[in-house]
């Protein structure tokens, strides 16, 4: 997607590409607390606190914009994602 997006710059100057799951990959926040617990093979501390002005309930990325430019849609799984990013942390550490 991006080496597409610097080809055709001039025809993108402006425009807001949104890059996700989409619908079909939508996780809630306890839902990836589940995942990572799996993969770091170990609870992870979680505390609750109240609701604040402005947060949202549900976020799901539109990415049919993306999409359409680009034919672009998401390529691994959140599984995958979630594993290549705790790698990276712990062996930057």
């Amino acid at each position: 997607m991006i080496e597409n997006h610097f080809k055709n710059k001039h025809k993108f100057r402006g425009e807001v590409f949104n890059v996700g799951g989409g619908a079909k990959n939508a996780y809630s926040l306890l839902e990836i607390i589940l995942l990572l617990e799996n993969i770091l093979k170990r609870k992870v501390p979680t505390r609750f606190n109240m609701e604040r002005t402005g947060d949202q309930k549900v976020y799901i990325s539109n990415i049919e914009k993306a999409r359409k430019y680009f034919n672009w849609s998401p390529k691994i799984t959140i599984e995958h994602g979630l594993n290549k990013l705790v790698w990276f942390i712990l062996s930057s550490k």
